[in-house]
């Protein structure tokens, strides 16, 4: 009876003897990765994860290691998991890093993204460089992406953005959608290659054939501010809805602009609002304000105060000022209808503090003037001077008076400890 250690090392050194020539997929753990990234066929990330799923449970380490890493990352049909993932990859880095001594190319890329990552090994950039760029020899195009990726950022290398180029487009000749996107955004910015915008549409193009949603997200924003073709609100809006079709919360969110403000088709409220709440139930957090704005504002739904705060409430658990502030002043319009309810002008402030613990100069400038109202000086004083720090130039005049009232207390007490001094003497 073959014991699971055993079976593991056997299913290592068959990769390895598998994946030695490097051309179309030989193995079916190159068939999911060529489903997850477009590798000379259409993204698919449910028969990718299908495929890890069932080789995993099968004992491949390879397949394990896919999975620490599609926790990690999280999308593609994962959950984000780093718990999950650092489990995961400690069960078989050992064996993983035995393949990738054997020269397997996919091992040699999964430890670089270990080192990288720091999954189930300590990181380290160096080492994460070595192993992409002896994978990359290979021609694996994932590693030449990750190594252009460390060439472009300099992590672990000297920023080059001529190499991190030339593996982007030894990746994209590959077939790798991600590296034609790369590529695309190179000669879209002159980045490496003299700057060609057509060269640019042209190979989010090819990325687009093979079902990459950011190449088709890329082609759309090409037609709408006109890089590499003629500005064009109707493709843009075309192509945003091939994203969107895709599942792609942004091309959700961007597409219900489109109906929002009539942009390459005809306005229509409604279609916006179920776009962005479409987009919202998936967690993007641009079209969860939209959302809000819809119920407060009566666009496309019908104007529900309640439902306006619910939603604004879940802006403001992205850590996003505005609601807070905009919470801030409905109450201190309740406060000023009412003046003899005090709840509202203490909800007010508690609003206005948490939108000035966040940043917001505005904020602290109103939190200061409710402190002025309950003759808390010290603190509004504290506030007004952060909010003048923060780039409420408008206050200036409160700002010197301030600090010359500072500078004649400070005065007035020096002199005051100065006849203490002498009277003791």
């Amino acid at each position: 009876m073959v014991s699971t250690m055993n079976m593991s090392v056997l299913i290592l050194l068959v990769s390895a003897l598998l994946m030695s020539g490097c051309g179309k997929p030989t193995t079916v753990l190159d068939e999911a990765v060529a489903k997850r990234y477009g590798i000379k066929c259409r993204v698919d990330e449910a028969g990718s994860k299908q495929i890890f799923m069932a080789e995993a449970a099968k004992g491949n380490p390879l397949a394990n290691m896919w999975l620490a890493f599609s926790y990690k990352w999280g999308g593609r049909g994962f959950d984000q998991s780093n718990l999950i993932a650092q489990a995961l990859a400690r069960e078989v880095i050992d064996d993983v890093m035995t393949a990738a001594s054997n020269n397997n190319a996919m091992a040699q890329y999964l430890i670089g993204s270990a080192y990288e990552e720091g999954i189930g090994t300590e990181s380290n950039l160096t080492k994460a460089v070595e192993y992409y760029r002896a994978s990359a020899k290979q021609g694996y195009s994932c590693a030449l992406i990750s190594l252009g990726t460390c060439y472009e950022d300099g992590l672990g290398v000297k920023i080059d953005v001529r190499k991190a180029a030339e593996n982007y487009k030894k990746a994209a000749e590959l077939g790798n959608s991600i590296g034609m996107c790369c590529l695309g955004l190179f000669y879209e910015c002159g980045k490496g290659f003299e700057k060609d915008p057509r060269r640019a549409v042209t190979w989010y193009r090819k990325a687009a054939d093979f079902g990459s949603v950011d190449a088709i997200r890329r082609v759309s924003v090409c037609y709408n501010i006109g890089i590499g073709v003629e500005i064009d609100a109707s493709k843009s809006f075309e192509w945003y809805g091939k994203a969107a079709d895709l599942g792609d919360a942004e091309s959700m969110f961007d597409l219900g602009d489109c109906y929002s403000k009539g942009i390459g088709v005809k306005q229509n409220e409604r279609k916006a609002y179920e776009l962005y709440q479409k987009a919202a139930d998936l967690g993007y957090n641009d079209a969860i304000r939209s959302v809000a704005e819809c119920y407060k504002e009566g666009l496309g739904v019908e104007q529900n105060e309640n439902k306006a705060v619910e939603w604004y409430q879940k802006v403001v658990e992205l850590g996003d000022v505005n609601p807070m502030r905009m919470f801030g002043n409905n109450y201190i319009s309740l406060y000023e209808n009412k003046p003899h309810d005090t709840t509202n002008l203490f909800l007010a402030a508690y609003w206005y503090l948490r939108a000035a613990q966040s940043g917001d100069a505005e904020s602290m400038f109103l939190y200061s003037q409710i402190m002025k109202q309950c003759t808390n000086t010290q603190t509004r004083i504290d506030y007004l001077i952060k909010a003048y720090d923060a780039g409420c130039r408008w206050i200036d005049h409160d700002i010197q008076v301030i600090r010359i009232g500072n500078k004649l207390l400070a005065g007035v007490y020096k002199l005051f400890c100065l006849d203490r001094l002498q009277a003791q003497c």
